[in-house]
């Protein structure tokens, strides 16, 4: 599973983009939210999902919010 942040989404729409912890942003339409409420995505939350390889790029799938409590998640730190 891949990770990041809300970038933004737009619920009339139905799309937006997450900002992936490693790698380019990825497009996520309303199909892709693994709870199918179009609704609930917030700039800044967790979200962890599937990357689909797509002409041109990668397109989020299976979407779920990782900590629906936090409305700005940041970069987990690595232990050493």
């Amino acid at each position: 599973m891949a990770e990041g942040t809300v970038k933004w989404y737009d619920r009339q729409r139905g799309e937006g983009f997450i900002q992936r912890f490693e790698g380019p942003d990825v497009h996520v339409p309303s199909s892709a939210l693994a709870d199918r409420e179009p609704g609930f995505l917030i700039e800044g939350q967790a979200v962890e999902f599937e990357l689909l390889k797509i002409p041109g790029g990668f397109r989020a799938r299976r979407v779920r919010v990782v900590d629906r409590g936090s409305s700005r998640a940041t970069k987990p730190q690595s232990s050493r």
